[in-house]
């Protein structure tokens, strides 16, 4: 043997067929077709299916008719087309009212903050404007940030809101 089918043989007992490239699996199988010794000498490395799948495989009448595996598909594809199947009433009933009811829940939420609704008094509580009575000395935001300023009232908090530019 030369060294390039030692090296092959070596790599193929260490590593099985997925670790030798397609070259090498060629160069393996000519090399096994003209040396019976070195096919005898891998034989107990090589995996023997199982006795009952290798017997199936080999025995022809177990395996189906032509006419048996159109009869598989052809039940695969009446399986597969849609059905028409008669609903209950309750069902094309929720069908039909899903939508009407979805679409009357917002026309009554719209009518709500339209013409409904106390007054929270939340305006008076913390009105956002712009101040004028106060005096910013010196404001430090980092890259693109910009900032927000908004002025209370006597009762309210003065807040300087600093928002950094979206990516």
């Amino acid at each position: 043997m030369s060294k390039t089918s030692d090296d092959i043989l070596a790599k193929f007992a260490r590593d099985g067929l997925d670790g030798l490239t397609p070259d090498e699996v060629n160069l393996l199988e000519g090399l096994l077709n003209s040396r019976p010794d070195v096919a005898q000498e891998l034989e107990p490395t090589v995996a023997r299916p199982d006795e009952r799948l290798a017997a199936a495989l080999q025995a022809d009448e177990q395996l189906p008719s032509d006419a048996a595996w159109q009869n598989v598909w052809d039940k695969v594809e009446t399986g597969a087309a849609p059905v028409a199947t008669p609903g209950s009433r309750t069902l094309r009933l929720w069908r039909v009212l899903a939508p009407v009811t979805a679409a009357a829940a917002c026309l009554v939420m719209v009518l709500m903050w339209q013409f409904g609704g106390q007054d929270t008094g939340a305006d008076e509580f913390w009105p956002l404007s712009p101040g004028g009575t106060f005096e910013i000395h010196e404001i430090e935001t980092y890259g693109d940030a910009t900032f927000l300023i908004a002025a209370g009232g006597e009762e309210s908090v003065d807040v300087i809101w600093v928002l950094e530019q979206e990516s």
